[in-house]
């Protein structure tokens, strides 16, 4: 196995090729400073069997913060707490590698107040706007990479890494789209690329003997923006400055963040493409980031350009990644879809970062035993259920997981067949394939009702039944043949000529976009002023794109009134009353309602139980997996 080979990276060996990407979690204090949580995250990540673990990206300013929760290096203070990080990391097996940013355009001012740029510049991404860098703001930050190099030195990392590319200022300077200075700091490359250049030197002067790694970006993916050939004076001189490897990503943090973020929904070719670029441009070994969580790719691209990956949202859904690839068990891997939903939307919410499939993250130790095993009944095969069953069997419970339908998932296994949501079967796949090698007894075609619990004689069910979709009482809806959005991806009918989807959240969108893919003209109507709004933002902006190509008209702030032999009723915002041709379909997707008749029948009949996920409330993936852990801990 090609990841199993050690590496030398300048004075560093490492005992294998398989990294841990710098993540941003929201796990530190307000401040930026070390807490217990962020030390349980990275003692998880360091018992997963990484080789080295790149930690979050540490801005060497507070100007150049994107997140107020973000690791902090810019004072002395600092360096007790990212020595507590060494600690951790160097007590779990793994090397430790300090990432250090200053975000330009891209921080956040309610981290650091109004961001810096080479030039007066907006981030589409945050729509904030920068102003120029003056000279000794710029000696100031080239300073401060110098100080922040050497605090992590005296902290005890192993190795530097510092940020040159996606888009953050060492990028900006670099690029013209973002440098329209006249000074010595910009004009042609050479003075584009002084920044870089005197950014290094400093880092270089600050680490002392500790190896330097370049994370940049083979391709910001943007119209204009750098790409493997314009990055070869930034790799030629790397390469005169004695840096030990080139970490290569993709994407742009302002103005392409479905690449920066490796978004599931985009296709790997551009990626390997451009690593491939970068790579016949260097001599230095280079690293690959983003969607490398497949062993198999991981394998392909180590027989070619690069000599490392790492790995980063791949350890939030499993972990154990390394070591289970490692030890010839990639079958066990839970892999991650890319949806973005449990990490970075969490984490821009100001909430600590997490995994929809995985809501231990940050949780290295196995859960507790229970003080009494007891027999417990699991009522659906949902994500919810599923979680909830694994949970109890590791706390020692015998567990009966029964699932009405012919297949394990619930509705999260119709996720996969929504357009961009292919890779989303993938975790789902790891999910069944873990409750198949665990105690838990599976009986698929079941329905639990208060008998079967009595026959059984378990101590306690776990109510997942998940929720049903809402079919709402407009007159002559039923009698039009409409279908919900569930009930469409389950069964996927051909559905031709002219289609209305009544509701525009994501399932509804998701079904509007495939029935126009299909060849049909598609009518969303939404009775809000936005669709969409329960998609995870980036999602959400990709599928905007692509439906403004397809034949599908948008109306909100209407209301479906009836539906008739002869067309349909719509009113608008304003009262306005309109009359439509008949359609020839109908799709129904303005939400779903728990399915609480279990819950019910097992209260009258006193059966101790407890309600998890959709059938306690509809609500997001991430919530349900976590509403398991919580009952399992309780149980």
């Amino acid at each position: 196995m090609l990841a199993a080979r050690p590496l030398d990276l300048g004075s560093l060996s490492l005992p294998h090729r398989l990294l841990v990407a710098p993540l941003k979690t929201a796990r530190c204090a307000p401040g930026g400073e070390v807490t217990d949580d962020l030390l349980a995250f990275y003692r998880q990540l360091a018992r997963g069997g990484a080789a080295m673990v790149i930690t979050e990206p540490c801005a060497v300013l507070p100007s150049g913060r994107e997140h107020p929760r973000q690791l902090a290096i810019h004072e002395d203070r600092h360096v007790a707490g990212l020595a507590r990080v060494v600690e951790t990391l160097h007590q779990g097996g793994a090397l430790a590698c300090c990432h250090l940013n200053h975000a330009g355009r891209a921080a956040n001012p309610k981290a650091g107040g109004v961001p810096l740029a080479p030039s007066p510049a907006s981030c589409p991404t945050t729509g904030q706007e920068a102003r120029a860098l003056t000279e000794q703001e710029i000696r100031e930050i080239v300073a401060a990479f110098r100080e922040g190099a050497r605090r992590a030195r005296e902290a005890g990392y192993d190795a530097i890494e510092v940020q040159l590319g996606h888009g953050y200022l060492v990028a900006q300077f670099l690029s013209p789209r973002t440098n329209r200075r006249d000074d010595a700091w910009g004009g042609d490359v050479g003075r584009r690329l002084r920044f870089a250049r005197e950014v290094l030197a400093a880092v270089r002067e600050g680490a002392g003997a500790l190896p330097v790694i370049a994370r940049v970006s083979a391709s910001e993916m943007v119209e204009g923006g750098l790409r493997p050939a314009d990055l070869a004076p930034l790799l030629a001189l790397l390469e005169e400055l004695g840096v030990a490897a080139v970490h290569a990503g993709m994407g742009n943090a302002c103005e392409a963040p479905p690449w920066y973020y490796g978004h599931m929904a985009l296709p790997e070719a551009p990626q390997d493409e451009a690593i491939a670029g970068v790579a016949g441009r260097t001599r230095l070994p280079v690293i690959a980031a983003g969607r490398m969580g497949d062993p198999d790719r991981i394998e392909r691209l180590l027989a070619g350009p690069i000599e490392a990956v790492a790995l980063g949202r791949a350890v939030l859904a499993d972990p154990e990644f390394p070591r289970k690839m490692l030890e010839g068990k990639a079958d066990e891997i839970v892999a991650c879809g890319g949806c973005l939903a449990g990490c970075l939307t969490e984490v821009k919410a100001g909430r600590p970062l997490g995994c929809i499939v995985n809501p231990r993250v940050g949780r290295p130790d196995p859960l507790p035993p229970a003080e009494r095993a007891k027999k417990v009944l699991v009522a659906g095969g949902g994500p919810a259920g599923i979680a909830a069953a694994l949970f109890l069997a590791e706390r020692g419970h015998r567990v009966i997981l029964c699932e009405e339908g012919k297949e394990l998932g619930g509705q999260f296994a119709l996720a996969w067949r929504a357009p961009g949501k292919e890779r989303m079967r993938r975790p789902l796949a790891g999910l069944v394939a873990a409750l198949r090698r665990s105690p838990v007894e599976v009986r698929l075609e079941t329905r639990v009702t208060p008998e079967l619990a009595v026959e059984l004689a378990v101590d306690e069910v776990i109510v997942a039944t998940g929720a049903r979709p809402v079919l709402p009482p407009v007159p002559g809806l039923a009698e039009a043949g409409a279908i919900t959005g569930v009930e469409y991806f389950a069964r996927r009918p051909a559905l031709h000529g002219r289609v209305l989807v009544l509701g525009g959240g994501m399932i509804g969108m998701e079904a509007a976009e495939t029935i126009a893919e299909d060849g049909a003209e598609v009518l969303v109507v939404e009775l809000l002023d936005e669709i969409a709004r329960d998609m995870e933002p980036i999602t959400r902006k990709l599928m905007l794109g692509r439906i403004a190509r397809l034949p599908i008209e948008v109306r909100t702030g209407t209301r479906l009134v009836r539906v008739e032999d002869d067309g349909v009723l719509l009113e608008g915002s304003e009262g306005k009353e309109e009359r439509l041709p008949p359609f020839d379909a109908i799709v129904v997707a303005v939400g779903t309602r728990p399915r609480a008749e279990l819950a019910e029948e097992l209260e009258r009949r006193g059966i101790p139980h407890r309600v998890i996920g959709d059938a306690a409330q509809p609500a997001r993936v991430l919530e349900a997996t976590r509403s398991a852990l919580a009952v399992a801990l309780a149980v």
